[in-house]
């Protein structure tokens, strides 16, 4: 027995169930659609999270009509009738519904403020990380860090700050074979309009310098070696759908739609850039489906586990206050609120799967995301006939 098959998890790559039932071995996750891929990966966590909520997510049926597939006016797909997590660290599908809205909301707060005349930099700021440092060690002094840099008496006294309307933060984490867990921040600084003299450039490296200089002390405070300042980055963004931004984070991907929004809110999501021996936590369930040895198999499973508990109750996009109401975004929707709404309303329903057929349909989650991928590509005709194909049980509206 694999060890991935301890977790009641099939193969990757297949088809229908009765592809999925036959094949022997998994195949490249590449041959999954985006969307097959993150509902495989939360099949994964039905049987292995430690969290109560991510192993009900998506699983449990809370209408007695069965789980209703929708295709909204707008042609987008989705489920209702399940219970949600809203985790954005841990539960795949859950993160692709709210970080999709977080996107728009980056995007349009980059919109609004170059309206206003001002810029809008980007910055990375990142801490010497080694093999053996646990992740809620490091996050804590990521924290604490991000606390220094943009708060207390040096930040209020910061001409340089002065200089700001207010940031965006995102905490984007990933793994290294040889040094560990590698936790760091990716963050937007909106510049006030200039009124005469140095450039948005200029001033966004004089801002990049006072706050390095704060979060580098405030981790050596923490226990941790300064970091490098040649290993931060900073530049000022062209527009919501920044080119260069998208280079930055996916540095292969040719995408001139994958906008700035999508870019910092999906940095979860993505397939870490530096290639083998960096890999990121989402990677590390497809690890654990894929391992040939126990010893793989545990290994994966811990850093997961890990993963899980460091994660829980962090804040993965944070804003300045007030700056959502100055550029017309307003009070922030709590993600567990963004991953319970479902596509369209009641009239959008195309079928409704009985009980019996999700028990049917989620014993291979791949499928699940294949189904929504016919509905969307297709319509309801496919959506029936794939359905029938599969034998999964459901009822006509």
């Amino acid at each position: 027995m694999r060890p991935g098959e301890a977790l009641g998890v099939p193969p990757e790559g297949a088809l229908s169930l009765e592809r999925y039932a036959n094949n022997s071995s998994p195949l490249d996750t590449r041959a999954f659609s985006a969307r097959e891929r993150r509902y495989h990966r939360r099949g994964i966590l039905w049987g292995l999270s430690e969290l109560e909520r991510v192993c009900k997510c998506g699983r449990v049926v809370m209408d007695a009509r069965g789980v209703g597939v929708r295709r909204s006016a707008s042609g987008v797909v989705g489920l209702a009738g399940l219970t949600t997590c809203g985790s954005v660290w841990v539960c795949p599908v859950c993160n692709a519904k709210v970080m999709s809205r977080r996107a728009m909301e980056i995007g349009a707060a980059v919109t609004a403020w170059e309206a206003t005349g001002g810029s809008v930099g980007f910055m990375t700021l990142t801490m010497r990380h080694h093999q053996g440092q646990s992740l809620q060690m490091l996050w804590d002094a990521l924290a604490k860090a991000w606390g220094r840099a943009t708060g207390g008496k040096a930040w209020v006294s910061d001409k340089w700050a002065a200089d700001l309307g207010g940031w965006l933060r995102v905490v984007e984490t990933t793994l290294g074979e040889e040094n560990g867990w590698h936790v760091h921040v990716h963050a937007l600084v909106f510049l006030n309009a200039s009124r005469g003299g140095d450039s948005p450039e200029v001033r966004l490296m004089r801002l990049q310098r006072a706050m390095f200089g704060r979060w580098s002390r405030a981790l050596v405070r923490s226990g941790l070696e300064a970091p490098a300042m040649i290993g931060q980055e900073a530049h000022i963004v062209k527009g919501a759908a920044d080119k260069s931004l998208s280079e930055y984070f996916t540095k292969a991907r040719d995408d001139s739609t994958y906008g700035i929004g999508l870019e910092l809110a999906h940095s979860q999501s993505k397939l870490a850039r530096d290639g083998f021996g960096t890999f990121t936590p989402w990677e590390l369930l497809t690890m654990m489906d894929i391992a040939d040895t126990e010893e793989r198999f545990f290994m994966a499973r811990d850093l997961w586990s890990e993963w899980e508990h460091g994660s829980k109750g962090r804040r993965q996009i944070a804003w300045s206050k007030g700056f959502r109401d100055l550029v017309g975004l307003g009070v922030e929707v709590e993600d567990e609120t963004i991953a319970a709404e479902v596509a369209g309303d009641e009239s959008d329903t195309v079928v409704y799967i009985t009980a019996a057929g999700w028990a049917s349909i989620r014993r291979q989650p791949a499928a699940i995301g294949q189904m929504l991928d016919v509905l969307a590509n297709g319509g309801s005709g496919d959506l029936k006939m794939f359905l029938r194909t599969l034998r999964i049980e459901f009822e006509e509206v």
